[in-house]
């Protein structure tokens, strides 16, 4: 039984798929779509799922979502009711009424098993609970706000968790901290700085304003001043908030961009880590007496507070702690899976096996095709471990990229950037060479579980420590070995690294003890201002813009002093950025986007109509199609080419053709509509100069008569015209959508050039080894030679029918009808292909399988709020 788990409500966008109750992956959609937190919290966007995340958990089981038998999503709208939809809650309307249609968008792309709906705050205690090594324990929720509340209590027992108590918004510790964060002039998402902050500071200068603000009550809730904080003007999207209030508490005004840091800035910081700090622990302890529990299970955004973490756990009541890596909403998506699993479904728990390694992995044949790609000298290694060892132990920064991606978001050894911790200089270097963010912002140590307690002054023991989620001293006379992963106040947020749960980076660090002596390495994140790289591209991109020495991926090494003339591969950046354009027509942008939706194809932003306007002149979003199109583009024969596309879309292609190098492109459209999209993108694009929007015809190639062209392409839409349809819903037509490919095939000689190419991209049907309509229409009409290359996935044809029904384009009479029809033809399938064409080459139809997978082509590709 396969059950999927989605958070998309809020930000850290993820899935997670349980095969029969173990997790069989999990991941977050920022680390493919390269986007922080993978989308702004919206009132209008919490339906925009993580569909590459989702993909990649399917893809892992070798299934689609037809195959799901439950999903289970990290919010509850029903929780929403109690807010009235007025004044500074207006926009909860909306956000409930999108977060509703999540399972019919689901079942639009095939899903048809059992949704569920999970509660935030129980999803995170449920991603704590579960994977815990405790049979029963006290859970603890704390983030800015889930559906409604900020805090939760729960009692977990068995495959069971109830909830005990919670505290509603506006009182919010979560909010608290993306405010004066904001205050203190960083971002909104910038906890984390003001985590390092805080240990510069003397937090009694602003403990009193910070106690009349926060205020714990005698039944174990907190109360926060809503008139000071007003927390419903939190605007993620620009940041911005209301700031007047703590102004007035602290006497200062919100710092500037670029104005220097001051001693009040720190204090305020170590102020509200010592609020932070009490509020929690008073939380805790009257949890502790309700329960009676000597387990304590934490999640939610404020649990990735280290500092907090070890201030509750070695001053309270609990014997032993477990939180889980993922304690931010990434982490939702594993407990709502879970949840649904355990407590709806009554499954028994699996022994404990927590790990954060649940993401994406790649062979060696995977990573050697990307370096190759690159251009980049490299050397395969018999024993990476050492050789990485050898050259931190020289003062070497090593990006490692090895196995599964890690969730969560601290780097754990698997996606990391490593370097010597003796060195005093280091933390300054990675800083500033490296991972340019501010200096007094500390690294991690990742260290030998069997040295950790010789090296740090660990208190009582618990998982945490194997997550960087717990801060604590490092031991006396150890100090001046790692000066480079100590924090001013000298405590250290650790990794402890057990050999069953890594054992090939618990070998590097065997290895860097054996020729240092010292079992500790530091250990932050591979990125650069990014999300953690997922992919072979991600790390070489990195690499290869920054002062990295060495690139471990897999046995592979690279060295940054042998790639120096290597460029990066860069595509074509964005010629009219939205941030150039005035302000008043921004506005007017970010005001469409709301409307439609803004998908982007390589680095071209799409505007299109919105998955939901089922209309006959709907321009339809991006799919799977258009990115095979891109990947299989012939860019030597595109360089250069007089182009036309048949059937201009959203005009996505033909930007692609403009950026592969093309002289001009010559566009053909029917649809009104959708001239008008393809023209706004063409200009978004900056490619107004080389692409030319005609009218298109009935006649495809009338507006073009006479005129030969080097490279002919096209993306024939496919939507079938129900039978005893009066008229035809689309321009594909036909029973089975062939008649536009029909009559493209047929005039494609006479509209190429001598040694012109052809490329066409296509959904047809066919059975369900290949689609013979096609191959037979190509040997009817082509002269030349073509390739017709065929992804591995393909849809069954009676779930397309069945989305005509579904979506009104088909009554359900017609649906069996055309179903039938199939039946009578043979038709089981629908298939993604590739035409390629080259009409000067040797008759004939070769037929071969894509090398790359595209999953559930039939759902379309994740849409951006605007450009960043």
């Amino acid at each position: 039984m396969y059950v999927l788990g989605i958070n998309a409500v809020f930000h850290e966008s993820a899935a997670c798929l349980l095969d029969d109750g173990r997790i069989a992956a999990a991941a977050e959609e920022e680390r493919f779509t390269r986007r922080k937190h993978a989308k702004t919290p919206r009132s209008d966007n919490p339906d925009q799922l993580p569909w590459h995340a989702m993909r990649f958990c399917l893809g892992e089981a070798g299934i689609d979502l037809s195959r799901v038998d439950h999903v289970a999503y990290s919010s509850d709208p029903r929780r929403w009711r109690r807010f009235d939809a007025q004044g500074p809650y207006g926009w909860v309307a909306e956000f409930a009424a999108k977060v509703r249609a999540v399972p019919d968008t689901l079942r639009l792309m095939g899903f048809r098993g059992e949704f569920h709906w999970v509660d935030h705050h129980t999803a995170h205690a449920a991603s704590a609970f579960y994977p815990s090594p405790f049979d029963e324990a006290a859970v603890l929720t704390v983030d800015g706000i889930g559906d409604g509340n900020s805090t939760a209590s729960l009692l977990g027992a068995g495959v069971r968790l109830n909830p005990l108590q919670e505290i509603e918004s506006p009182h919010s510790l979560g909010f608290l901290w993306e405010l004066v964060s904001m205050l203190l002039g960083f971002d909104i998402y910038d906890a984390t700085k003001i985590m390092g902050l805080a240990a510069y500071g003397d937090p009694a200068r602003f403990a009193e304003p910070f106690r009349r603000l926060i205020r714990p009550r005698p039944d174990g809730r907190f109360t926060v001043d809503s008139r000071t904080t007003q927390f419903w003007m939190l605007d993620y999207q620009t940041p911005s908030g209301y700031f007047q209030g703590l102004e007035r508490l602290f006497g200062i005004k919100r710092r500037a961009d670029g104005e220097k840091l001051t001693q009040v800035h720190r204090d305020i910081a170590a102020a509200l880590q010592q609020r932070t700090d009490e509020v929690v622990l008073h939380v805790a302890n009257h949890l502790h007496e309700k329960t009676r529990s000597e387990n304590l299970c934490v999640a939610g955004g404020v649990a990735l507070n280290c500092v907090t973490n070890e201030w509750v756990f070695e001053r309270g009541p609990f014997a032993r702690l477990f939180v889980t890596p993922a304690a931010h909403d990434a982490g939702t998506a594993i407990g709502a899976a879970l949840f649904a699993w355990h407590h709806e479904l009554g499954n028994d728990r699996h022994s404990h096996e927590t790990t954060p390694y649940l993401g994406p992995a790649y062979t060696s044949s995977q990573i050697e095709h990307e370096l190759r790609r690159h251009g980049l000298r490299y050397v395969k290694v018999d024993d990476i471990e050492r050789e990485v060892a050898e050259r931190l132990s020289r003062g070497m920064l090593v990006g490692w990229f090895q196995g599964r991606m890690e969730i969560g978001p601290r780097a754990l050894g698997n996606r990391s950037l490593l370097a010597d911790p003796r060195d005093p200089n280091m933390r300054e270097i990675l800083n500033q060479r490296i991972k340019h963010r501010e200096n007094f912002r500390p690294f991690a140590p990742s260290v030998l579980s069997e040295e950790a307690g010789r090296w740090f002054a660990m208190g009582k023991q618990t998982p945490a420590y194997e997550y960087m989620l717990m801060a604590c001293p490092i031991a006396d006379g150890r100090l001046d070995q790692i000066p480079a992963v100590a924090h001013v106040d000298g405590t250290s947020r650790i990794q402890v690294v057990r050999r069953d749960a890594n054992p090939r980076f618990h070998r590097l660090i065997s290895e860097f003890q054996r020729i240092t002596g010292v079992p500790v390495v530091l250990n932050t994140s591979f990125n650069d201002r990014e999300p953690i790289v997922c992919s072979p591209e991600d790390a070489i991109e990195t690499f290869l813009r920054t002062e990295i020495d060495y690139l471990a991926l897999g046995d592979f090494l690279v060295s940054k002093e042998e790639n120096r003339r290597v460029e990066r591969i860069e595509r074509r950046p964005l010629a009219r950025p939205v941030e150039r354009l005035l302000p008043e027509l921004q506005a007017a942008f970010a005001h469409v986007i709301q409307r439609h939706r803004l998908g982007r194809l390589d680095d071209a932003w799409i505007l299109t109509d919105r998955v939901d306007r089922a209309a006959s002149d709907q321009v339809l979003p991006l799919f799977a199609e258009q990115q095979f199109f891109v990947d299989q583009l012939a860019r030597e024969r595109m360089a250069g080419a007089e182009a036309l596309e048949i059937g201009v879309g959203s005009g996505a292609l033909s930007i692609a053709a403009a950026r592969a190098g093309a002289r001009r492109v010559t566009a053909l459209e029917v649809n009104p509509r959708a001239r008008l999209f393809a023209g706004w993108n063409v200009l978004l694009a900056g490619c107004e100069d080389v692409i030319e929007i005609l009218d298109g015809n009935a006649d495809l190639f009338r507006p073009v008569r006479g005129r030969r062209f080097d490279y002919l392409f096209s993306n024939p839409p496919f939507l079938p015209t129900p039978p005893d349809t009066e008229g035809v819903r689309h321009s594909a037509a036909g029973l089975y959508g062939l008649d536009f490919i029909e009559q493209l095939l047929a005039g494609i000689d006479g509209h190429l050039t001598e040694d012109g190419h052809a490329q066409i991209v296509v959904v047809t049907p066919g059975d369900a080894n290949e689609p013979a309509p096609l191959v037979a229409l190509l040997g009817k009409y082509l002269s030349g030679a073509a390739k017709l290359i065929v992804n591995p996935e393909s849809m069954a044809f009676a779930r397309h029918a069945d989305w005509l029904c579904q979506s009104g384009v088909a009554t359900e009479p017609q649906t069996q009808e055309l179903k039938h029809a199939a039946r009578r033809d043979g038709i089981t399938h629908l298939h993604l292909a590739m035409i390629h064409y080259d009409p000067c080459g040797k008759s004939g139809v070769e037929t071969t399988v894509s090398e790359k997978v595209y999953r559930d082509w039939y759902a379309p590709l994740p849409a951006m709020e605007k450009h960043r």
